[in-house]
């Protein structure tokens, strides 16, 4: 399903909650389409509620910077999933396209 279709984004942000309870796989596809130089950091966020947020255990957060397709594959993740997106110190913006996977 996609989540996030080709907007702007110059500030943090997080998806919309999605239950996947009944998934034993899921993976967060982030296509940057456009940017202007600005670097993101992307990280998977569980929650037993979806109301109560914490990052995926053991999961590094994901850098990227240049236009392409990037994925964050997940497995143990319980019943609530979300994705976490942050520009780094260095400002700018930048067009993305965010899809999420279930199965």
């Amino acid at each position: 399903m996609v989540v996030e279709r080709d907007g702007w984004f110059d500030e943090a942000l997080s998806t919309e909650p999605f239950e996947a309870g009944w998934a034993e796989e899921a993976i967060w596809f982030i296509n940057v389409l456009d940017s202007d130089g600005a670097s993101w950091v992307a990280l998977p966020e569980i929650s037993p509620d979806g109301l109560n947020w914490l990052a995926m255990p053991g999961m590094e957060p994901m850098h990227f910077a240049s236009l392409g397709m990037y994925a964050l594959s997940l497995t143990h993740f319980g019943v609530w999933l979300r994705l976490s997106l942050t520009p780094s110190a260095r400002t700018g913006r930048c067009k993305m396209r965010l899809t999420l996977t279930l199965k």
